[in-house]
């Protein structure tokens, strides 16, 4: 095989190109080291987590105090850092008694940070995070816009210096419960997707106001004896507040997606929810506030406040409850519950049913305005203030059956209700109905209900009232009634009693309309028409000339013209409405007319056949001549003189007998 031979010139050009290219391998030999160097010192500054049943792989800081070393041991290998339970701290301590709290216990806030934040402790913490238990932390503790990788408890701790976790993030749970926190607790703008928990816990001062827990927040059995403040607060779930004490708890603007459960809690100061979102429902029970504010809320499920007491036991401040323009899905339900102040729901609307019956008591009640899609129950409740629903509006039925109302008057004007109005057994002072609408039975005590119980001096105002139908007993009205314009199509008495209209006495009817006063004819136009459509004419007749009867009685001057007039009416035709008198009066005319003839002896001079009765009936009839020889009877002395009054009065008599016949005279 022949040899390869190279030139002098190919063997130089060769040479230096080698010597051209070995600058750039060492610059690439160094990047590949100094990459490899900085993942190396990376790699060695983040710590490993410990394997199950394995000790901590990444050693405690020598700076840190002895009992932090104990803590990151502990957590290190994922326990939990119990001094209450480990030896040489003092046994089980009470964190809201720090005089037997030894200092072994104090635990620094930049051990706290480092091992939640810094490296290689970040990244040696387990899955189960931190969780650290009668802890003393004596120092401010700042989290403020960290980002937690583990769920965080410092349970049945004390801390005697303030607390910022403002803006703080985590994906995990965060846990304060059975905590002491001397000072202020910062948590504004919080961002946890997990839950919260502040139970058992005792608070000075704690601002969450425009945090996000998408979880639940609890506060169960906590004590918070400043300020609470979650203005802008959103709960992904449900807020627990059970079995809490609280001075003033400000929850303005808050959003929760599921439920708020005040249970057996007591807020000594005002309890602030206006403009609060709950996309469930709201149990606030068997607690005690004082003031308690919900305007302009929407609950999208029920509201109950149900055994709870809304009072000020030093009776210094208000203790008002305010619902004005909030909107609730469900039902809002107050049974049992005592309000001393005013209990005000302008313009409130209740998907279901407002429940305010069953053993409640209220000071002062304002429903103005309020839209109740179900019942309004009032039942068995006590108002010793002012109960006023003016503008009301009802789709179902309106019940105050057994409610005592004292002193004031219950005001109801320019109501709709879709179905009864039922005062069965109620203890009512007045009652403003003016321009009322009720779709159904007006209802005052029944075959089964008893009737209601009237103050001396009420007054029960029907002014321009619809109703369809009356049922009642006939003892359920009080003494004064206010009856023009109050218009309805039946009165249907005591149903299933025997006692039905057409079975009472008119007089019963005619006493009845007689508690309007001042005297109107409204009402008896209107109990006449409804005793037409039933078929008893009769007794509509007689409600009409009581009505008239009253009129002639009450609304003229004695021996007024119009006086005249009326008792004309009265005498000749009963007022339009007992035609029969005339008959009367034409029948005793004729007679008397015969009786002077006989004693005069005119009959027996003109040879009038039957006592002159023909010749005294001929008389007594305008324009009609019975037989035209009774014309040319010339009488004498002063029987003539009666019979020119006897003409006229037959003039008069066939008046107004023409005149109740065609109804002009009503």
């Amino acid at each position: 095989m022949p040899g390869i031979v190279l030139s002098a010139n190919e063997t130089t050009q060769g040479r230096n190109s080698c010597s051209a290219c070995l600058p750039l391998l060492l610059l690439l030999l160094l990047g590949l080291g100094f990459s490899w160097g900085v993942g190396a010192a990376e790699e060695l500054g983040r710590g490993r987590p410990a394997l199950p049943g394995e000790p901590c792989q990444t050693a405690p800081h020598i700076l840190w105090t002895r009992q932090e070393q104990w803590v990151w041991v502990q957590i290190c290998t994922g326990k939990v850092a119990d001094f209450n339970t480990a030896r040489g701290y003092g046994g089980r301590l009470d964190p809201s008694n720090p005089e037997k709290w030894p200092e072994a216990r104090i635990l620094r806030p930049v051990f706290l940070e480092t091992i939640l934040l810094h490296e290689p402790f970040r990244s040696a913490l387990p899955r189960q995070g931190i969780s650290i238990r009668g802890a003393w932390f004596t120092e401010t503790l700042d989290l403020s816009y960290a980002i937690l990788p583990h769920q965080l408890r410092l349970e049945d701790s004390r801390f005697d210096a303030p607390v910022s976790l403002a803006f703080l993030r985590t994906l995990y749970p965060l846990s304060f419960a059975g905590s002491v926190f001397t000072q202020t607790l910062d948590m504004r703008g919080v961002q946890v997707q997990s839950s919260l928990f502040l139970d058992d816990g005792v608070f000075a001062d704690v601002i969450l106001s425009g945090a996000r827990i998408d979880g639940n927040l609890e506060l169960d059995g906590a004590s918070f004896p400043e300020v609470l403040t979650m203005n802008d607060l959103q709960v992904g779930r449900s807020l627990f507040m059970r079995k809490a004490r609280f001075a003033d708890i400000n929850l303005i603007n808050t959003t929760i997606q599921g439920q708020l459960i005040l249970f057996m809690s007591t807020v000594t100061g005002q309890l602030n929810l206006d403009r609060t979102q709950v996309e469930g429902s709201i149990f606030l029970q068997n607690s005690r506030a004082t003031e308690l504010g919900l305007r302009g809320a929407r609950i999208g499920g029920d509201l109950q406040l149900v055994g709870s007491t809304f009072a000020d036991r030093a009776e210094t401040r208000s203790s008002r409850v305010d619902l004005t323009d909030s909107t609730i899905g469900g039902h809002l339900s107050l049974r049992g519950s005592t309000f001393t102040d005013l209990l005000q729901m302008n313009n409130l609307r209740v998907g279901g049913s407002l429940f305010l019956g069953r053993g409640a008591r209220f000071a002062a009640v304002d429903l103005t305005g309020t839209h109740v899609r179900g019942e309004l129950v009032l039942d068995y409740s006590t108002f010793t203030g002012p109960l006023t629903m003016e503008l009301v509006r009802v789709e179902r039925h309106l019940l105050l059956r057994g409610a005592r109302v004292v002193g004031r008057k219950v005001r109801l004007p320019f109501a709709e209700i879709g179905g009864n109005l039922d005062l069965s057994g109620a203890t009512l002072p007045s009652f403003d109905l003016t321009g009322a609408r009720i779709q159904r039975v007006f209802r005052l005590g029944s075959a089964y209900q008893p009737p209601p119980r009237w103050e001396e001096e009420a007054v029960l105002v029907l002014y321009n009232t619809l109703v369809d139908s009356i049922e009642d007993r006939p003892d359920a009205w009080p003494n004064r009634l206010e009856l023009n314009g109050f218009t309805y199509t039946r009165f249907d008495g005591w149903i299933g009693s025997g006692k039905e209209p057409d079975r009472r006495e008119i007089a019963w009817f005619i006493g009845w309309l007689e508690k309007q006063k001042p005297y109107s004819s409204q009402p008896y136009t209107q109990l006449a028409r409804v005793f037409r459509q039933t078929g008893h004419t009769d007794m509509a007749a007689a409600i009409l000339y009581a009505g008239k009867r009253r009129a002639h009685r009450e609304t003229t001057r004695p021996f007024s013209w119009r006086w005249w007039w009326l008792t004309l009416q009265q005498v000749f035709i009963g007022y339009g409405y007992r035609i029969h008198y005339a008959l009367y009066w034409i029948g005793g005319s004729i007679l008397l007319g015969s009786l002077l003839l006989r004693l005069s002896g005119q009959d027996r001079v003109h040879g009038m056949r039957y006592c002159g009765l023909a010749y005294s009936c001929d008389m007594l009839l305008p324009l009609i001549d019975l037989h035209r020889p009774h014309t040319d009877i010339c009488l004498e002395g002063w029987v003539r003189v009666y019979f020119y009054l006897h003409k006229l009065f037959g003039y008069v008599l066939a008046f107004f007998l023409v005149a109740g016949l065609a109804g002009w005279i009503r």
